[in-house]
């Protein structure tokens, strides 16, 4: 992304539960990803 505001949606301790919201947000044609620290 070039422009514009990020937000952080949650913190997860298991990944899985950080792909389903993922997956629910790409579903609506939000942009996100996962980043791992």
């Amino acid at each position: 992304l070039s422009e514009g505001t990020r937000i952080q949606m949650g913190a997860f301790k298991f990944e899985h539960e950080a792909q389903g919201l993922l997956e629910k947000l790409q579903q609506q044609g939000i942009y996100a990803s996962i980043y791992r620290p």
